[in-house]
């Protein structure tokens, strides 16, 4: 038995050794074997499918500009280099015939699911409402089951079954699905009248809007103003008994200086209607402040010039509190580098004509003329022409006052002929122009003597001085013609015919003084001067100096004056003033449109006009007020 064993021992130990030096060259050689039956597998795949994925592949590598990168890849699974490359073109082949397949499969498993589901919602199985659209019916108010006023049409159900959805459920999606006209449309609906507030609730819950916040969205269905039209009434004095906003907790900032008493109350229900408090966000300026001080339209530029020319107003200060030109200007539309420019225009320069005027009258030289015309815009030229013409009616002027002079001495006779005609010829006027102004000058006077004459004639015979014939002889004597003294004559003879000298009121009441005439024939006397029988006696009772008996009441004076009565003297008062305020406001126009050089006709209509209108007015209103006293 030991011989046995040993035998085996040396056996076995021979064959681990042989095994364990054989070994790697076993593994080498199965290795070898897979291998062999791997590539041969992969070929024979590639054998086979190739002449199905080359064409294809060759087709799209053709039809398309794929990338470089692509088309390498397209080309290498046409033709493989490597059995690695026909492994991929398997894996596309693979990709490919899914796709086929699932689109040839998808129509017949979804017919297949859909009366999967149809029947299942006929044996009352299908898909719950989501939580979604449960949570919608809820902010909305509507409950599964209900009654609607969304009709389901028949083809609907069936539809929706066959997604696993029931009538019930399709009809509780209907409900919820779909908006109510947004909340401004809404609101002026319910404005002008066309649904109530139950529809207006209703139409809300069917909105996303909790109903919690129904009734406070309800209140906002007006149309307020905005944040500027309250600064702008604020400006104009519109919000001074207008009581503060309910609920404005934060500050409404400081009030300007000279802020009128409706300021708080501006600035409240400006923030009230959205305008940001002050220091709210970022240290923000009070911007209601700001909006007071810009809004309102400040005075232009030449009521502002007068204003600083007059001292009322400084030229300079520029800020929301100054009051100066400067700060008017910034206010204003125009920009601010404007500003010395037309500080510079505020300078009151005379209108041409004006200028003329002085140059006539010696109070400015020739140049500052000039200068004066060219700073109106007048060219040199046109200035030059000014001037000759202001120089030439002055002289023109001047000859004419000293024609007339000449002419007037040689009237009163302190120039003879020869005389006049020298002098006449110093001022331009000679020859047979200066014979005939001599000429006429004698007819003037002889004809000026003649009117006196003849009128002195006329009185004396109109008052009975002298008779018909005296009146003749003396008209013949100052060389009329007969029939111009028998024209006159006829005339003069009707005028002292009617003349009929009757007593004046103080004669007739001197008269009575003196006894002459007794208190009855005085007061007829005066009655039929026109005296009301009141006012004869008290004429006589002044000149007697004391009343007199058996005073009338008829045309005495009220001792209280009737509200007629002051009605009327407040009428005529209110229309006089009227009148002047007219005349003076024509005059002032005719002096700053007509008396100018060219003259604004048109302005001064347009004046004229306006003042008119205000005439017009003031007579209407004290016309009115006159009829309402009962004048």
């Amino acid at each position: 038995m030991s011989s046995t064993g040993d035998a085996a021992s040396k056996i076995a130990k021979l064959l681990g050794e042989t095994i364990i030096h054989h070994a790697p060259f076993s593994a080498e050689i199965n290795e070898r074997t897979r291998r062999k039956i791997t590539d041969e597998w992969i070929d024979g795949l590639e054998e086979h499918t190739a002449p199905l994925i080359g064409p294809f592949l060759q087709h799209v590598l053709e039809a398309t500009n794929a990338p470089p990168e692509v088309r390498a890849f397209l080309a290498e699974g046409i033709g493989p280099t490597q059995a690695f490359s026909g492994i991929l073109t398997q894996i596309f082949a693979y990709g490919v015939a899914n796709q086929i397949l699932t689109a040839g499969l998808t129509p017949y498993m979804a017919s297949l699911l859909q009366d999967s589901w149809s029947h299942g919602v006929a044996e009352g199985t299908g898909l719950p409402i989501s939580p979604a659209d449960i949570a919608t019916g809820v902010i909305r108010g509507i409950v599964p089951g209900t009654v609607s006023d969304v009709p389901i049409p028949e083809w609907a159900a069936p539809e929706a079954a066959k997604s696993g959805t029931s009538h019930e459920q399709m009809q509780y999606l209907a409900d919820i699905t779909g908006m109510p006209p947004d909340a401004t449309s809404l609101f002026e609906m319910i404005r002008r009248g066309i649904i109530d507030e139950a529809q207006l609730t209703e139409a809300l819950k069917q909105s996303d809007l909790r109903d919690q916040w129904i009734p406070s969205f309800s209140k906002v269905r007006y149309i307020t103003l905005t944040p500027a039209d309250i600064v702008r009434a604020t400006v104009q004095s519109q919000m001074v008994d207008v009581a503060m906003p309910e609920g404005v907790t934060s500050e409404v900032g400081t009030p300007p200086p000279g802020a009128g008493p409706g300021y708080a109350a501006g600035a409240a229900w400006a923030q009230a209607l959205g305008l940001e408090p002050p220091g709210w966000v970022n240290g923000n300026p009070d911007w209601f402040r700001i909006l007071y001080d810009t809004y309102g339209r400040p005075p232009g530029p030449v009521e502002m010039g007068r204003a600083a020319n007059r001292g009322f107003i400084p030229w300079e200060g520029q800020g929301p509190e100054e009051l100066s030109f400067a700060q008017a200007i910034s206010e204003s539309d125009v920009k601010d580098k404007y500003i010395p420019l037309l500080k510079k225009l505020a300078v009151y320069y005379p209108p041409n004509g004006e200028i003329k005027t002085m140059v006539m009258h010696g109070a400015i030289t020739d140049e500052q003329a000039i200068a004066l015309w060219q700073a109106n815009g007048v060219t040199l030229e046109i200035a030059n022409a000014y001037l000759y013409l202001a120089k030439t009616e002055r002289i023109t002027q001047e000859k004419a006052i000293a024609k007339g002079d000449i002419l007037s001495m040689v009237k009163e006779q302190i120039l003879d002929d020869a005389q006049a005609t020298e002098l006449l010829a110093d001022v331009g006027y000679r020859g047979d122009d200066a014979a005939l102004l001599i000429k006429m000058a004698h007819y003037q006077y002889s004809l000026e003597v003649l009117r006196r004459t003849v009128g002195r004639i006329s009185t004396l015979y109109v008052q009975h001085k002298v008779d018909d014939a005296a009146a003749r002889s003396a008209l013949g004597q100052v060389g009329l013609a007969n029939d111009a003294i028998d024209s006159l004559m006829q005339s003069l003879s009707a005028e002292r015919a009617a003349a009929v000298i009757v007593p004046t009121g103080s004669q007739v009441a001197s008269a009575m003084y003196y006894k002459v005439i007794d208190q009855e024939t005085a007061m007829q006397l005066l009655e039929n001067l026109g005296y009301e029988p009141w006012t004869a006696w008290f004429t006589l009772s002044t000149r007697m100096h004391g009343p007199l008996p058996n005073e009338p009441t008829e045309g005495k004076p009220s001792s209280q004056p009737t509200a007629a009565g002051i009605a009327e003297r407040q009428y005529q008062a209110a229309v006089a003033s009227a009148k002047t305020l007219y005349d003076l406001s024509v005059n002032a126009a005719k002096s700053e449109f007509l008396d100018i050089t060219p003259p604004n006709q048109a302005g001064y209509d347009a004046t004229v006009a306006a003042a008119k209108t205000t005439y017009d007015q003031a007579v209407a209103q004290a016309q009115a007020a006159l009829t309402a006293a009962g004048g």
